[in-house]
């Protein structure tokens, strides 16, 4: 049984006014019953939103682990500028498509943030005896609880008189 997936072709115009390149998008879908074709269709519907999104331009993180923490925290400030302006905007027009994109962009931000300052901490923490719970090694409740192996291999005093008097005997047998 093959998948019904209509094709979705883009077409660039130039309008006459400014040069401006209008993008609009045709969906070809020649092989869905007639009743399908509309795009109140849920798959077409998902296919064009799709296909929207993953076109207009957002943020690289490449490009954002090579600037400071300044410069992050600058173009952060300058992202919720335009998300407030987005916001705004949405109450006159009820589509606002690159609000999404912003929002996006905003945690990819934010995510890069946090992540130089984990590493910042880690670095901080590398050479001292003890270290954060939050940077520490996850494993296992059992784990985390267990002696570690310097204290499983301390004995009592007693033990070690014990020892000392009662040595493990060596036998050989001679044949």
């Amino acid at each position: 049984m093959s998948k019904h997936v209509p094709d979705i072709h883009k077409a660039n115009q130039s309008d006459s006014t400014g040069g401006v390149q209008i993008t609009r998008i045709q969906i070809v879908v020649s092989f869905l019953p007639k009743k399908h074709i509309h795009l109140s269709h849920p798959q077409c519907k998902r296919l064009v939103h799709k296909h929207i999104t993953n076109n207009q331009a957002g943020v690289k993180v490449a490009e954002l682990r090579t600037k400071s923490k300044e410069q992050l925290e600058q173009q952060l400030l300058e992202l919720k500028q335009e998300l407030a302006s987005l916001k705004v905007q949405k109450l006159t027009r009820p589509a606002v498509p690159q609000i999404g994109v912003v929002r996006k962009d905003i945690a990819r931000v934010l995510t890069v943030i946090n992540a130089l300052q984990r590493e910042n901490v880690r670095a901080f923490y590398a050479d001292k005896k003890l270290i954060p719970k939050d940077l520490r090694e996850k494993k296992t409740r059992a784990l985390r609880r267990a002696l570690s192996k310097q204290d499983a291999a301390r004995i009592t005093p007693r033990e070690r008189k014990r020892r000392a008097a009662f040595p493990k005997r060596v036998y050989a047998i001679k044949a």
